[in-house]
Parts: structure tokens; C-alpha cells; sequence
């Protein structure tokens, strides 16, 4: 259960997801198509991660990108291969607290920025859960933004973000919560 005083606290910090802040273009992702698959080393259900592959889904299609997802969790065939173009990897793992104890970013994205390119996301779900029980807004549509934040990383090769839209480098609670379909879209 969350407290009031950490609810305050994840209000008045800002959310950062990663890096610094600056402006990444729809028009940067020359992917139209690809696949996705999602490892989960956390005790999140089947139908959660349904979920949330489904908002990232949503979110994606705002830059005109298609994902097919291939759910790792039960490992097959498929999921111990190396990775083929146009296939990128998430992972959905627990965190560890930041020293100052503050919950950190919510993901990241390995992006090499001098090839722009990049294959492997992080998800960091305790600290959604705990955004998510703070804004009282469902874990898994959080969990899928964050997926498609942090895909858009490697699917435009930069580490930049955008001022607005699903690609800004902070989320607030107060954004969170007015859930505007504007503030979620890829920009």
C-alpha cells in the first residue's frame, strides 16, 4: 500500500524515464513493422502483460510502426535465438530503489548512439506498480506506455526526448492522471 507522503513525494518529483530532454520526430522511425519480444522475470500475469503489450501497441501506432510480440516468458524456439533484424527485446524486471530513495526512472534503452541503433529495452515494474497505485491509473496501460517509450528509443536510434507526447523524458502524476490521449502519443 502506498502512503500519502510517498504519493506526495512521486507527485512533487517529476518521473523521469531516462536521459535528457530534448525533441525526437514520429518522422525519425523509418520502421514500419517490427517484432518484439518480451521476456518478464517478474510475477506479472499473463493477461497484464497482454495488457500492456496491447497500450504499447496503441501507443506505437501513432508513428505508424506495427508490432508483432512474441511473449517470452515461457520460453520457446523462437525466444532463444538471437534476436534477427528488426527484432528488438524488452525486458520487464523489478528495480532496485535509487540511494536517495526515490523510485528512479521507469525504464531504459540501450542506444548506440553512434550506429542509432539499439536492440534492448528495460522495464522496470515495481516502479510503475508504484506510479501506478499513486495516480490510481491501471498497471498495465502505465506498463505498456512505458514499453513504448522506451521502444521509441531504439526504434529512432537516439536517446533524445521529445517536449511532449509519449517520447517526453518526465511523467508526473498529475499527467498521469489527466490522461489526456494527446500527452500519449508518439511525437
Amino acid at each position: 500500500m502506498v502512503t500519502r507522503r510517498v504519493a506526495a513525494a512521486l507527485a512533487a518529483s517529476l518521473l523521469a524515464l531516462s536521459g535528457a530532454s530534448t525533441s525526437v520526430s514520429a518522422a525519425m522511425t523509418a520502421w514500419t513493422t517490427v517484432v518484439v519480444r518480451v521476456y518478464d522475470t517478474t510475477d506479472l500475469s499473463r493477461s497484464v502483460r497482454e495488457a500492456a503489450m496491447q497500450a504499447a501497441s496503441a501507443a506505437l501506432v501513432t508513428a505508424s510502426v506495427e508490432v508483432s510480440w512474441v511473449d517470452c516468458s515461457e520460453q520457446g524456439r523462437e525466444c532463444q535465438a538471437p534476436p534477427e533484424p528488426r527484432h528488438l527485446i524488452v525486458r520487464l524486471v523489478n528495480g532496485r530503489r535509487a540511494a536517495d530513495g526515490q523510485r528512479g526512472t521507469l525504464g531504459n534503452a540501450l542506444v548506440d548512439a553512434g550506429g542509432h541503433r539499439g536492440v534492448l529495452a528495460t522495464v522496470y515494474i515495481d516502479r510503475i506498480r508504484a506510479v501506478a497505485a499513486a495516480s490510481g491509473s491501471d498497471q498495465a496501460v502505465l506498463i505498456g506506455r512505458a514499453m513504448a517509450h522506451e521502444l521509441g528509443h531504439l526504434l529512432t536510434g537516439s536517446r533524445e526526448h521529445a517536449r511532449s507526447g509519449l517520447m517526453r523524458g518526465k511523467w508526473t502524476v498529475a499527467e498521469i492522471l489527466r490522461d489526456r490521449p494527446e500527452d500519449w502519443i508518439f511525437r
